[in-house]
């Protein structure tokens, strides 16, 4: 073996040149082995510049093998014109061993890729792909441009309704506000910013707090982070601080926009100014409270005198009685019966005036059956007497206080009662249904009833329908539950027909657990 790369470039033998003889068959022996050498060299240069230039070819390997190979296959032809002079066949046959060891391994892997490259896509297909791919581009800016369209429509749409809202915010004399889902304010209107003598970027943020009177400011903190956590509606009076430094009662209210996902984005706001009112109920509240301690020093005080009238013509009579004429005697029993009469009317009227209190409000619901019951035992001899018979349905729970329940159930039983048919025990029921968001009480009778024109003047005060000499009283029990139903924000009416009986109707605030 040492001896064959001793003699690799070792010229004993004989040259192709002497075998051939001929010269024709020499020139085209030349002609063709340099032309194919000179082929098989470019082959392998151009594969260097497509493998460099091109970078994202599926094989590149694969072409380098043919390049090596190829280049191979060159120089077996180059010696082939070298050996026609030179006979140096050892370095000839080196060199198609080497081309030989090239080849096959490019052959079998060239056979390995033929699944993968018989898998890549053909001309027509790839020409189908670009024309797909053509016609989707086409789309997208077809899209592109209708989104466009969309988004320069909406934008105006929402720079329109921005504008509106702005000069809405501007006309409306409610200070305007709004704020993003976490309760930041974004926005104050003008009126605001003129009230409090603040700028926008003062108010805007947090800055809306400074304002807040300091004793409303951890109740007004609290009702708003309520709000904002739980997505409810949001409304609480508090005191805001004007531009001078005084203090202005406002009612603020405010309502979270929710997008088409259904989350929270902002939150629209309003301040309504109830300071007058404010001002307006505290007078009225004054003024009440000076009426009701002066119907009842008048009460009071007008009840001495005239027990005093009626003691001493009482005494009078006693003491000249059998000196009196009979028209002297009847005017004697006249003014006491008179001065009596005057002094249940006003003990009457002091009930009515005490009947409720304008800052009364029960705050936990109360029974309405034990607030009948308490009504029957205290109207016990009378049902007793009279053989009443009383049917009660099951009766919610209602925020009224329990005295003022028993007030109307008291004053319609005892009406019930007294105006009976002489001939017919008394028979009443007491039902409720509810309606909406009320309950809807009733208590009928099997009575005397009246004409529907009086349905209206029986809930007046001191009106009666019959004479005294009928039917004792000086008709205020209907006027005391006209004001008690009033105070709670209920209704009240009547139905009837004479003979026939009467229905008393009145409604109150449903519970939800009632």
């Amino acid at each position: 073996m040492l001896d064959f790369f001793r003699k690799l470039f070792s010229t004993d033998f004989m040259p192709h040149v002497y075998c051939l003889r001929e010269p024709g068959l020499v020139q085209l022996h030349l002609f063709s082995d340099s032309v194919i050498a000179l082929s098989y060299g470019l082959i392998p240069l151009a594969l260097v510049l497509l493998i460099r230039r091109r970078r994202d070819l599926a094989f590149p390997w694969m072409f380098s093998l043919f390049g090596v190979f190829i280049l191979g296959c060159g120089l077996t032809h180059l010696l082939g014109v070298i050996t026609l002079w030179h006979p140096i066949y050892r370095f000839d046959g080196l060199v198609k061993a080497i081309t030989a060891l090239a080849s096959f391994p490019t052959a079998v892997l060239l056979f390995r890729l033929l699944p993968q490259v018989e898998a890549l896509p053909s001309p027509a297909q790839l020409r189908a792909e670009i024309d797909q791919r053509h016609t989707v581009e086409i789309e997208l800016r077809d899209l592109n441009r209708e989104l466009e369209r969309r988004v320069a429509e909406r934008t105006a749409q929402l720079s329109e309704s921005e504008i509106r809202f702005r000069t809405l915010a501007e006309a409306v004399p409610n200070l305007l506000w709004t704020t993003d889902a976490n309760g930041y304010c974004t926005y104050v209107s003008s009126r605001y910013q003129e009230f409090t003598g603040l700028s926008v970027e003062e108010l805007t943020g947090n800055g809306w707090a400074t304002v807040l009177h300091p004793e409303d400011q951890d109740r007004v903190h609290a009702a708003w982070s309520e709000a904002v956590q739980t997505g409810q509606p949001y409304e609480i009076e508090f005191r805001l601080r004007r531009f001078d430094g005084s203090y202005y009662w406002f009612v603020a209210r405010g309502v979270p926009m929710r997008g088409a996902d259904g989350h929270i984005s902002q939150w629209l706001g309003s301040l309504t100014d109830v300071h007058g009112m404010k001002r307006t109920e505290a007078a009225l509240r004054r003024s009440n409270e000076e009426l009701r301690q002066f119907a009842y020093a008048a009460a009071h005080d007008l009840q001495e005198p005239l027990r005093n009238v009626s003691t001493s013509i009482g005494f009078l009579k006693r003491s000249y009685g059998e000196k009196l004429d009979g028209a002297s005697a009847r005017w004697f029993s006249a003014a006491v019966e008179g001065a009596q009469r005057l002094h249940e009317m006003i003990k009457d009227l002091l009930t009515y005036s005490r009947a409720v209190d304008s800052s009364e409000h029960s705050s936990d619901p109360v029974s309405v059956n034990e607030a009948v019951k308490m009504a029957l035992v205290n109207l016990d001899e009378p049902m007793v007497t009279a053989g009443a018979r009383i049917e009660v349905a099951s009766l919610p729970s209602v925020r009224v206080y329990e005295t003022h329940l028993v007030q109307i159930f008291q004053n319609l039983l005892s009406n019930a009662i007294k105006y009976r048919k002489s001939d017919l025990a008394p028979e009443i029921r007491i039902t409720a249904v509810k309606s909406a968001a009320q309950w809807q009480f009733c208590v009928s009778d099997n009575g005397i009833g009246f004409n529907p024109e009086y349905a209206e003047k029986i809930f007046g005060v001191f009106k009666r329908l019959h004479l005294r000499e009928e039917y004792p009283g000086n008709g205020i029990g209907l006027a005391i539950c006209a004001r008690v139903v009033a105070h709670y924000g209920g209704r009240i009416w009547a139905q009837s027909q004479p003979g026939q009986g009467a229905a008393f109707y009145f409604t109150f605030t449903a519970e939800e657990d009632s």
